[in-house]
């Protein structure tokens, strides 16, 4: 707010005020108001007058401050301005990656809510990220690298096609696919599970030979590097 502006709410305070107090003298002269009350009242009105434009004055100097230290904050924070832009873009962009990666059944999506927090905060320029915070972004990104290359096995509840639930001993096969016994399984991010599918899906071209750690042999597992899943395709 300039200085033309602060004028102009000032005049028509005092327009008010003035109003105010002519409109006290008529209403008295009307209900025989006594003129000590009257004059108390005028009195209270200029207090609260008073007040008012000092609480205005005050908002008016804290405003100031807080612009220049904003922009006193800017001009230090320099080129690291842009890096933490790079680093809100990515974690927006492996945010997505995980939403349907395979690994969700596995690690959970308590990564996902982080990457939707930090993003927000991030979206504050005068918001800076914790030592903490950008470590575990790193961290997040580089168990995506590995595990999206990994064989893991774990034990997990998978949903069949009924709806019912079941516990199976899953291999997921990096971020290609993942199997409960001979059935594949799709990924489901909304429940952060994996689902049965009755029938393989078309996209499912390519075969990728799978060595057991426990066999001497290997075993052809079909993949959709795509991860495009469609019963009907």
């Amino acid at each position: 707010m300039d200085l033309m502006q602060v004028e102009q709410k000032m005049m028509n305070r005092g327009f008010v005020l003035v109003f105010f107090i002519f409109l006290s003298f008529a209403l008295a002269a009307q209900e025989d108001i006594k003129p000590s009350e009257l004059a108390a009242e005028i009195r209270e009105s200029v207090r609260q007058e008073k007040i008012a434009n000092a609480l205005d004055e005050e908002w008016q100097n804290n405003d100031e401050i807080l612009r220049i230290a904003e922009e006193s904050y800017l001009k230090e924070l320099g080129s690291l301005k842009d890096v933490f832009e790079i680093l809100s873009k990515h974690s927006k962009n492996l945010k997505v990656s995980l939403k349907s990666s395979y690994t969700g059944a596995e690690f959970g999506n308590d990564r996902e809510k982080f990457l939707s927090n930090f993003s927000r905060k991030m979206q504050d320029s005068l918001v800076l990220p914790t030592y903490r915070e950008i470590e575990r972004v790193w961290y997040e990104n580089m168990l995506e690298m590995i595990e999206s290359r990994n064989v893991s096995r774990f034990s997990a509840m998978v949903m069949n096609a009924d709806g019912t639930q079941t516990r199976c001993e899953v291999m997921r096969v990096g971020n290609l696919a993942a199997l409960c016994g001979d059935k594949y399984l799709e990924y489901l991010p909304e429940i952060n599970m994996y689902r049965i599918m009755n029938n393989l899906p078309k996209n499912f071209r390519y075969r990728f030979g799978l060595k057991a750690s426990d066999k001497d042999k290997y075993t052809l597992v079909y993949i959709d590097p795509r991860r495009v899943f469609n019963e009907s395709d």
